[in-house]
């Protein structure tokens, strides 16, 4: 078991939601997971 790479993926699945969260409240651009790469 690798709790520690699933901890850290969900970490950075979590801040690039976040990230997409932001970025679609403050701008009008559709945010996909095609044109927003990480």
């Amino acid at each position: 078991m690798k709790l520690e790479h699933l901890y850290t993926l969900h970490k950075k699945i979590t801040v690039w939601l976040s990230i997409c969260a932001m970025i679609e409240g403050e701008t009008s651009f559709p945010v996909t997971g095609t044109r927003w790469t990480v």
